[in-house]
């Protein structure tokens, strides 16, 4: 399941860091996550993502504010790690505790940047072509 998610074999050296040796951030390991709770019955509910992988994409934001997976220490997991959930249907990985802010700071900032960015270029255009 692992090697057609990934697109690429499942080597000794990744199964001690599945997300870290496969080099799945993001969506890729939301995904996985999904497929795994989906294909054995596994209640996800205590599974936190960002002790695991990061996200995807460019996060201006995060020049700023640190987003979720820089706010914890990561926790690397084994293909082994997934034997128990398998048979429990539950996640077993018990987190240390944290906080995390209740607003994602890094997302508004991207999203102020961006409506900001987009009024900007309205005006340009409007200038350019209609001024």
């Amino acid at each position: 399941m692992l090697e057609r998610h990934t697109c690429r074999p499942v080597r000794p050296e990744d199964e001690a860091d599945l997300f870290g040796g496969l080099a799945i951030d993001g969506d890729d390991g939301f995904e996985l996550i999904d497929l795994l709770a989906e294909t054995f019955g596994i209640d996800m509910s205590a599974y936190r993502w960002y002790f695991h992988y990061g996200e995807e994409g460019h996060n201006v934001g995060a020049h700023f504010f640190a987003p979720p997976y820089r706010r914890v220490s990561r926790m690397p997991f084994s293909l082994e790690t997934l034997v128990e959930p398998a048979e429990t249907k539950r996640w077993p990985i018990i987190y240390p505790d944290h906080e995390l802010p209740k607003v994602r700071w890094d997302i508004r900032f991207n999203q102020i940047f961006a409506a900001l960015a987009s009024v900007g270029l309205a005006v340009w255009l409007w200038q350019r072509f209609l001024g």
